[in-house]
């Protein structure tokens, strides 16, 4: 069989993930251990090319130069409240304060994220971004270094388990060897379905963590965007050297049945 003559199959692809102390570093681990499954994975890598223009006695280019690195791409998998989980904390950042829902405090707990300020899944703050690793089919696996999430977009619909969009920016990328199948491993929890969701709204953002107050909807579309500043260079690297977060934007589109004058005047003001 020549070069070209086969193909490597997508549904054998993986994917995994592993937080960053260093940007762009990979943890001490050496490996990518958080596996999630999706619906769709497209982060790339790419190596900018010029090519020189200098007089050389004939009318060809003679020499080209790589230039920037740049890895950017997306990851749209159903959300859930276990793999995949770590893109979420990343879009969030802030705190997390998780608290028992049974009287053994063993079988159910309440995780509660507040959005913050920097991109980090505090309250550990020590995590700067994500490691992620992708198998592409069974053979061949890429690393992406310092990712973080640029925005994050989270649909929900009748009918339809609850699907989330991570837009990742990232540092560098390497080939790496492929993980074997017998080292894969995801949670046996479902991910959320539109079953799960419901829409609670409060006066003030204090009130929201103990209002019951509810709103019957048919479909939402959360967004969150991070504005990463996602070209910030120095001299002496062909990669970014942070990915700063910009001013953030959140919207929220919904909808519902308006079979009430309170749910219109609710609406519009």
């Amino acid at each position: 069989m020549s070069i070209g003559d086969g193909s490597e199959l997508a549904y054998r692809s993986v994917a995994a993930t592993e937080h960053e102390i260093t940007f762009g570093t990979a943890p001490t681990t050496g490996v990518a251990t958080n596996f999630f499954e999706f619906t769709s994975c497209n982060i790339t890598g790419k190596i900018e090319e010029m090519k020189s223009t200098s007089i050389n006695s004939s009318r060809m280019y003679t020499r080209r130069f790589q230039m920037n690195k740049t890895v950017e791409g997306s990851v749209e998998l159903r959300l859930h409240p276990v793999d995949g989980i770590d893109f979420l904390l990343h879009a969030f950042g802030g705190n997390i304060s998780t608290t028992a829902n049974s009287a053994t405090s063993a079988t159910a707990w309440s995780h509660s994220i507040q959005v913050g300020e920097s991109l980090l899944p505090a309250a550990s703050t020590t995590y700067s971004s994500l490691m992620i690793d992708v198998r592409k089919g069974p053979n061949r696996q890429n690393r992406y270094l310092g990712c973080r999430v640029n925005q994050a977009t989270f649909k929900g619909e009748i009918g339809q388990p609850i699907q989330a969009t991570y837009e990742i920016v990232g540092k560098d990328f390497t080939t790496i060897s492929a993980t074997t199948d017998g080292a894969i491993a995801y949670s046996a929890v479902r991910p959320f379905l539109f079953t799960d969701g419901q829409f609670q709204y409060a006066s003030t953002p204090a009130l929201a963590d103990t209002s019951t107050a509810a709103e019957k909807i048919i479909s939402f579309e959360l967004t969150i965007n991070n504005n990463l500043i996602s070209d910030s260079r120095n001299i002496g690297t062909n990669t970014v050297m942070q990915l700063p977060p910009g001013r953030r934007d959140v919207s929220l589109k919904l909808s519902m049945r308006v079979d009430t004058s309170t749910t219109y005047d609710r609406m519009v003001s």
